[in-house]
């Protein structure tokens, strides 16, 4: 049994250039964390550089879930 992607690999790295204003945290279902990426900055761009080390992994878990 296969199961449909819900969470597009394309769409979430494009949303992640925009990743200091929380786009990809709020896409991928992290209302909270995604707010707090907004109010500063991708953690004042920690935050965004750590996301892009594993957002594969996120987009998966979103995927199986």
């Amino acid at each position: 049994m296969s199961t449909v992607p819900t969470h597009s690999k394309t769409i979430g790295y494009l949303l992640w250039i925009f990743g200091f204003t929380g786009a990809h945290r709020f896409y991928f279902g992290k209302p909270i964390t995604g707010a707090i990426w907004f109010f500063t900055l991708g953690l004042l761009g920690i935050g965004w550089l750590y996301d892009f080390c594993t957002l594969n992994g996120q987009i998966n878990g979103r995927n199986q879930a």
